[in-house]
C-alpha cells in the first residue's frame, strides 16, 4: 500500500511540473486480457446510468464480453449485441426461416451472463436498438418505414404505432422511465416536410400525446433527435439535397421554437449537441474542428469556435473531435486526436497523437496537454471535480482542480 502511495504521488509531482495538469490511468479498468489483433473487431457499449462498461470482442466463430475488464461470458458469432442498459444486455439472432429472437441476459462483474428472457420477431428486416433500456422494433430501410413497435423491460410488446398512412422517412425514438418520444419524419398532402410525434406511457400501453409538427421547411427530414433539458432539438437534412442541413428547437410538447439552416454542410462522426452543465448554451458540433455556441433559448448565435486558429500548432489537419463535454463551470471539454483506422473493418478505429483541450467560455482561454498512447472510441465524462477518459481498451481520470486554468 505504501510503495503504491509512493509511486502515484510521485506522478502527480510530475505531471504537475510539467503540464500543470495530472491524471492517471485507471489500472483497474485496462483491457489488458483482449487481444487487440487487426482480426478482432471489438465494440464498446457504456451505461452512463450504472457506470458500467462492456466490451464485445469479436473473432470468428464467438464473442467474448468484458465488464469492466472481467470476462463475464461468451456469445456464439451470429448473435449480435444490440443494447446495454442497467446491468442488462440485449442480443439479436436471425434465425433461418422464422425471423429474428431477441434474447436478454442479466450481466455481473463476478458471474457469466444470465439469460433472463427470450423473444422471437416473425420478421427479418427490421431494425432493433434499445433505449433505456426498452427494446424498439422500426421497418425503416433507407428512408422509407411503416412501423415502430415499443416492448417493455420484459420484451413483450407494448405499442404498434403506425405514424402515417403511407409510410414515412425516417424514425427518432427515446425512452427514459418508460416514457418513450417517437418522432417520424414525412411529407404532408400538400407538400409541406412535417414530423408526427408521439408521446406513449409503455408500461400501461397508453398513448399520452399525438400531434404534427409542421417543419419550417418544405424539403426537410429528421436525421437524429436529441433530449435536452426543456425539450428537443432535430438535427434535419434536406429530401433533396443531403448537403443541407438545418437545426430545429421544440419544446416538451412539440411546440417549435427556433429554426437554424445556417450551419456547416455536416455533423462529424454523431458527436453532434453538447448542453451546458450550467447555463443556456448548446455546442453545436458542425464540422471536425468548428463548434457553434447558441442559446438553447432563442437560438441565438454566441460565438464560433475554430480549433485551427485556437490551439495550432497542437492539433493539425487530420485531427478532429473524438468526443466533447461540459464541466462543472460551464468550460467546454474536447478529446482530439488523428484517426486510425482498420483497413479490414471501418468500424474498428482508434486515436494516436491526442490532446485534451479545456476552453474556458468567459476568458477565452484555452489549457490544453497531451495524452500518450492510444485510445479506442474514447468518450468524455464529467464526474464530480474528475474527467473521465472512456475508451474500450483504458481508461484515464483527469483531475479537474489540478489543471491550471
Amino acid at each position: 500500500m505504501k510503495n503504491s502511495l509512493t509511486k502515484i504521488f510521485g506522478i502527480i509531482f510530475i505531471f504537475i511540473m510539467t503540464t500543470n495538469c495530472v491524471f492517471s490511468q485507471n489500472k483497474g479498468k485496462e483491457y489488458s486480457d483482449i487481444s487487440f489483433e487487426k482480426e478482432v473487431q471489438l465494440n464498446t457499449y457504456y451505461d452512463s446510468e450504472m457506470g458500467l462498461y462492456l466490451t464485445e470482442e469479436i473473432k470468428s466463430s464467438r464473442s467474448n464480453l468484458y465488464l469492466n475488464g472481467n470476462k463475464i461470458g461468451t456469445l456464439s458469432s451470429d448473435e449480435i449485441v444490440i443494447g446495454f442498459s442497467n446491468n442488462f444486455l440485449y442480443t439479436s439472432k436471425i434465425l433461418e426461416d422464422e425471423g429474428k429472437k431477441i434474447s436478454k441476459y442479466q450481466t455481473n462483474e463476478a458471474l457469466p451472463i444470465k439469460l433472463l428472457n427470450e423473444k422471437t420477431i416473425s420478421h427479418k428486416e427490421v431494425i432493433t436498438k434499445i433505449s433505456g433500456g426498452n427494446l424498439i422494433i422500426t421497418d425503416d430501410y433507407e428512408g422509407y418505414g411503416t412501423l415502430v413497435e415499443l416492448f417493455d423491460n420484459n420484451l413483450k410488446s407494448q405499442i404498434t404505432y403506425y405514424p402515417f398512412e403511407k409510410g414515412y422517412y425516417s424514425s427518432e425514438v427515446i425512452i427514459e422511465n418508460n416514457i418513450a418520444d417517437v418522432f417520424c419524419s414525412s411529407v404532408s398532402s400538400s407538400g409541406q416536410s412535417v414530423v408526427k410525434y408521439a408521446k406513449f406511457d409503455i408500461s400501461l400501453n397508453q398513448m399520452l400525446t399525438e400531434k404534427i409538427i409542421s417543419l419550417p421547411s418544405i424539403d426537410l427530414w429528421v436525421k437524429k433527435t436529441y433530449k435536452i433539458k426543456d425539450g428537443f432539438i432535430f438535427y434535419c437534412s434536406s429530401v433533396q439535397n443531403s448537403f443541407t442541413r438545418a437545426i430545429i428547437k421544440a419544446d416538451n410538447s412539440g411546440n417549435v421554437l427556433w429554426y437554424k439552416n445556417n450551419l456547416l454542410p455536416m455533423f462529424h462522426k454523431g458527436v453532434g449537441i453538447v448542453e451546458s452543465n450550467i447555463d443556456d448554451k448548446l455546442f453545436l458540433i458542425t464540422g471536425r474542428k468548428t463548434i457553434l455556441i447558441v442559446n438553447s433559448y432563442s437560438g441565438e448565435e454566441y460565438n464560433t469556435i475554430n480549433l485551427y486558429e485556437k490551439v495550432e500548432p497542437l492539433i493539425d489537419s487530420i485531427a478532429e473531435i473524438a468526443s466533447i463535454t461540459t464541466d462543472l463551470k460551464g468550460n467546454i471539454i474536447f478529446f482530439i486526436g488523428k484517426l486510425d483506422w482498420d483497413k479490414k473493418n471501418i468500424n474498428t478505429f482508434s486515436y494516436r497523437d491526442n490532446s485534451i483541450i479545456i476552453f474556458n467560455l468567459e476568458k477565452e482561454k484555452f489549457n490544453s496537454f497531451k495524452i500518450e498512447g492510444e485510445y479506442k472510441r474514447p468518450k468524455l465524462k464529467v464526474d464530480g471535480i474528475q474527467l473521465l477518459v472512456l475508451s474500450q481498451n483504458k481508461d484515464l481520470i483527469i483531475e479537474l482542480n489540478a489543471i491550471n486554468r
